[in-house]
């Protein structure tokens, strides 16, 4: 119940979320700049501005074009004319198609998604193959100027109270004391400080620990869901139900998923490009090339938890639920499944009540008699029988 609501919330309000994340780093970052580095850091014309706040800009610029990038760049879809090379491929009910290695189908797109990781409410988009390395440095991008922001106004504090301490010695007579002026903080400037402090905090709290995450899952070359299923995997291993000699196949050491990510040199990492590969053709570590992932035996677990029934059990399970099967009217209403003797009843009034202007022909009608007859081989010919005793035609 909560994941449908969830997952319509996201669905219908998406662009909620986008404009909530635009305002935040429009706004933290801007306030954060004119209201306090810029004031503080322009009054000593000994210090070398530009050389102080450049990684900070860097970083917001790096934040805005990877989160537009990231909005508006498709996580990459199952192509139409997609067939299956080799091995048992996944047949996805709700796209009616194939569905490629690592690709899961999302719910809230109802689109199958090329290397799913998640589908982010933020970015109003699911991370896949084609925008998860600018999902990765939009929030490593937010980690980085959290921090630096955090640095600039720990820095900025810390002069204030090393003016005061200074100036307090020279008060006492120590002369010798080199004094280095601070400009105080205004009310206002108090107020802005407080609450980009409380803004930074809550984002190293919650996107710089998201980052961290992801950069483990990028050291195995794993995505968030495989890295669920992996765990499954793991414990399915240690009760001998998946063979320990199966591992994860695209894990190619953490420089080479690295380089599938975000390219071949390491000093290019941090520009805007997209993700290498087609994502559909991965490869794969040595002596994995013959067996797909997840194993086969980790989608009977997921069907059959508690072991695979025989084929008189399936039967049976089948029959019963073909027994407890509910059928409806057109009308919506229940419709119950009778017994012959119970539709003889309901035919000859014995188990419902008779209108008042039918009593008088129901009561001429030789119900005994029916009772006491012969018994009947189907249905239809208690019909006809009953249609013949009352005199009319019952449809």
């Amino acid at each position: 119940m909560c994941n449908e609501f969830a997952e319509t919330l996201v669905r219908r309000y998406g662009w909620i979320f986008v404009g909530i994340t635009v305002q935040l780093i429009t706004f933290t970052p801007l306030a954060a700049q004119i209201v306090l580095f810029h004031p503080w850091l322009s009054y000593d014309t000994e210090r070398h501005y530009l050389l102080l706040v450049a990684p900070f800009h860097l970083s917001v610029l790096s934040i805005w074009i990877n989160y537009i990038l990231g909005c508006r760049t498709s996580p990459g879809h199952v192509p139409l004319d997609y067939t299956p090379v080799s091995g048992k491929p996944r047949w996805c009910k709700e796209c009616s198609c194939y569905k490629p290695p690592r690709s899961h189908h999302c719910s809230i797109c109802n689109k199958c998604v090329l290397k799913m990781d998640h589908h982010c409410p933020w970015l109003n988009n699911c991370i896949g193959q084609n925008n998860h390395a600018y999902f990765l440095r939009f929030i490593g991008s937010v980690t980085v100027a959290s921090l630096y922001g955090s640095f600039l106004i720990a820095l900025r504090i810390w002069e204030i109270v090393q003016y005061q301490n200074d100036l307090r010695a020279y008060y006492r007579g120590d002369w010798d004391t080199p004094l280095r002026f601070s400009p105080p903080l205004s009310g206002f400037q108090i107020v802005t400080m407080f609450i980009v402090i409380i803004i930074f905090f809550l984002l190293l709290l919650t996107v710089g620990i998201l980052y961290v995450w992801q950069l483990f899952y990028l050291y195995d070359n794993t995505t968030t869901i495989e890295n669920s299923e992996n765990s499954t995997i793991e414990s399915l291993k240690k009760r001998n139900i998946i063979p320990e000699d199966k591992v994860f196949p695209y894990d190619l050491g953490w420089y080479n998923n690295f380089q599938q990510m975000f390219g071949n040199y390491w000093f290019l990492w941090w520009l805007p490009f997209g993700s290498y590969g087609n994502g559909i053709d991965y490869p794969k570590r040595p002596g994995t090339e013959h067996y797909s992932w997840p194993p086969r035996e980790y989608y009977l677990y997921k069907k059959y938890p508690y072991g695979k029934p025989s084929k008189q059990e399936r039967k049976e399970e089948k029959r019963r639920r073909k027994d407890n099967h509910i059928r409806r009217g057109s009308e919506g209403y229940l419709v119950k499944q009778l017994t012959a003797e119970e539709r003889e009843q309901l035919v000859t009034g014995k188990s419902n009540e008779i209108d008042d202007d039918q009593s008088e022909d129901a009561s001429s009608t030789d119900y005994d008699s029916l009772e006491e007859s012969e018994e009947f081989d189907t249905d239809e010919e208690v019909l006809q029988e009953t249609q013949t005793r009352m005199g009319k035609k019952i449809k």
